[in-house]
This record gives structure tokens, sequence and C-alpha cells, in this order.
């Protein structure tokens, strides 16, 4: 229990940081001083996603993936000043037979089965990495409630987990997905999507001064919750399939960035096209 409590207080003060930090910058640096952190988050994330699929190959290989990435990421980022929000996923949908073409070079020195599973890698990573980067961006730039949105979804996210890990923790209830991540358990699902419905209530009262909808912004942050538990195991899948405990060793009680961004990740695109388009809900700061 003691070391519990420990790493339970070492996420929470990191992730506190964290959420702090991001809204302070998204709120004081400039439009390019905010795309240049989004760009230096995204090239953490790219190289750390990048050891995880491919372990043990060695280190050209690795910076010629990671260099297809980001330059991957420029080509987006210059598009999307030239164009509107509609061409973004047009946008990653177009570079996608490059990148099988691309990869099949990259690759061709590996056997048969490695080629389609690294190519296969690869442009998942482009959907999950490079596009959530592109997006965030674009929002920010064009959406008027843009931060509050994103304000939003990082305290929502963050809290989820927290405290989904100190229940899971404590409570010692059946677990839900064992083969993939030992440590998650009802219980703690349960808890994450309780306590990410309240702070979504919280957050919302903070930046519209109501209640108005509390409900639906309860229903909401909890499908977020529970969608970024998608990028989470998604990555821990990854992470076994590599022999890897942490992408990295950056964060104190969390261990690389993608281990802290990994349901933000996935949750970032399909939550802002609910809220926005579906459900036509903003967030006033």
């Amino acid at each position: 229990m003691p070391n519990t409590l420990k790493i339970f207080f070492t996420r929470t003060i990191t992730a506190s940081i964290l959420a702090i930090s991001f809204i302070l910058a998204f709120t004081f640096l400039s439009k390019n001083g905010i795309k240049i952190l989004i760009s230096i988050i995204t090239s953490f994330l790219v190289l750390e996603y990048v050891h995880l699929i491919l372990p043990q190959a060695k280190k050209k290989l690795k910076n010629l993936l990671a260099g297809l990435y980001i330059t991957s990421y420029l080509i987006c980022l210059f598009i999307i000043q030239l164009s509107n929000n509609e061409s973004l996923i047009t946008t990653v949908i177009a570079i996608v037979p490059i990148y099988i073409v691309i990869s099949f070079w990259i690759f061709c020195h590996e056997s048969t089965h490695n080629i389609i599973e690294y190519t296969g890698l690869t442009i998942l990573g482009l959907f999950y990495i490079i596009w959530p980067a592109i997006l965030l961006i674009n929002i920010l730039e064009r959406e008027p409630n843009g931060f509050a949105w994103l304000a939003w979804l990082l305290l929502v996210i963050f809290t989820g987990d927290i405290f989904a890990y100190l229940t899971g923790s404590i409570w010692n209830s059946k677990k839900w997905m064992p083969y993939i991540s030992p440590n998650k358990s009802y219980g703690g699902l349960m808890s994450g999507l309780l306590f990410s419905g309240f702070m979504s209530i919280v957050v919302l009262m903070y930046f519209n001064g109501t209640g108005t909808k509390a409900f639906f912004y309860f229903i909401l942050g909890a499908i977020c919750f529970f969608i970024a538990q998608t990028g989470d195991l998604w990555v821990s899948t990854l992470k076994r399939r590599a022999g890897l405990k942490d992408t990295g060793n950056w964060l104190p009680g969390h261990g690389g960035w993608l281990d802290r961004l990994d349901g933000v990740l996935i949750a970032l695109p399909i939550s802002y096209h609910l809220a926005f388009f579906y459900f036509s809900v903003h967030i006033n700061p």
C-alpha cells in the first residue's frame, strides 16, 4: 500500500504539472510558440513510437522512419495553413500510398512477414500521432473555443487515469484486460468513468459559470475517458510486443511521453468531432 500511494502521488503531481503547464503555455504563447511546443512534443512521441515498433532495429532504420514521420508532419502542417479544416483528413489519407511505398523500401531487407507488419504499424502511427498533432494546431488556431475544449480534454482524461489507478490498486476487483494490461480492473474502470464525468462538469461550470447540460457533460466526459483507454491499451499491447515496461523515462510515475499521452492521442480527434460536429457542444472560455 505505501508504494501504491507513493506512485499515486507521483503520478498525480506529474499529471497536474503537465496539465497546468499545457494550459498556461496554450494561454500565453503566441500561435508560432504553440506550434513549436506541439512540434517538440510530437518529435518525442515519434521517437518513442519508432522505438516501440522497432525495438531491435538498427539506429539507421529508426532514424529513417522517424524522419519519414517528421517530414509528413511538416508537409501536413504546411498544407493546412493554405487550406481549410476539411482538407486535413484528406491530406493524411493521401499520404498513405506514399507511406506504403517508402515503408517497403525502408523495410525491404526484412522478412516478408516483417515488411507487412512494420508497414501496417507505420501507417497506424501516421493516424495515431501525426494526425492528432496537426488537428490540435488547427483547432487552437481556428476554433473560438479550442483552448477551453483542450483544457476540458486534458483534465477529464488525466483525472480519470489518476483515480482509475488508485482505485484499481486498492480495490482488488476482477481484471478486465488481463492479457494486455494486468493492472486494469473493473473497479478502476468504473472509478475512472465516474471521476472523468465529474471533472467534465467542473470544467463546464468553470468556463460557462453554469451547470446547464451537466448530465450531458458527465456522459461526454465518461465516454472520452473510455475512448482514451483504447489508446492506453494499444500502447500497452505494443510495449508487450517489444518487451518494454515504459516508452521512455521522461515523466516520473508515468515513463515516456507516449505513456502519458497514449489516451489523449486517440481521444483528441474522436471527442472533438463528437462535441463540435455531432452534438454542437461548445465550452465558452
